[in-house]
């Protein structure tokens, strides 16, 4: 778990908040909006959640790490049978598709808070734990989801063969 003892690691801390928030905001904003389809962005942007969402849960005892997968799992699973908010189709004759706002500015509640409580209050580990499992479940949403483009893609583009 994060805790600090030094001004030095509450600077950095506070830094890392900053480009957290200023990520999820930008992600926000362009996640309602509708994008030239390409494969490598759909799934780069899932990896680099994955990567900091990792790098929150370093330390942690290995039941924890295991419901966080787990729970990472489910929310995959929820997010590729569910497909809220999400669309692929053709602009112009170019592939282009729309994103979920909402899981994006929860995944980032849930990595914010996660930090603001392993700084600021690590004594209520029920919280600390329970922000863990939240910061599980979005980050498995948000990979379910690109999944779900994918698959979304790949039936759009058998679709397409079919007709020619």
């Amino acid at each position: 778990m994060l805790q600090t003892t030094t001004s030095n690691s509450s600077l950095y801390t506070a830094i890392f908040l900053i480009i957290i928030v200023l990520i999820v905001t930008r992600r926000a904003g362009n996640a309602s909006t509708t994008r030239k389809f390409s494969l490598r962005q759909i799934f780069l942007r899932p990896v680099v959640y994955v990567a900091i969402a990792s790098v929150a849960s370093i330390g942690l005892p290995t039941y924890e790490m295991a419901s966080i997968i787990l729970l990472a799992l489910a929310g995959a699973y929820a997010a590729i049978s569910l497909s809220i908010g999400i669309e692929i189709s053709y602009i112009g004759g170019k592939l282009h598709y729309k994103r979920s706002r909402s899981i994006v500015i929860f995944w980032g509640i849930a990595i914010v808070l996660r930090y603001l409580l392993a700084v600021y209050l690590p004594m209520y580990a029920i919280a600390l734990i329970s922000t863990n499992l939240l910061l599980g479940a979005t980050t498995g949403l948000l990979v379910g989801e690109a999944i779900k483009i994918y698959i979304l893609y790949k039936k759009l583009k058998a679709k397409d063969t079919k007709l020619t």
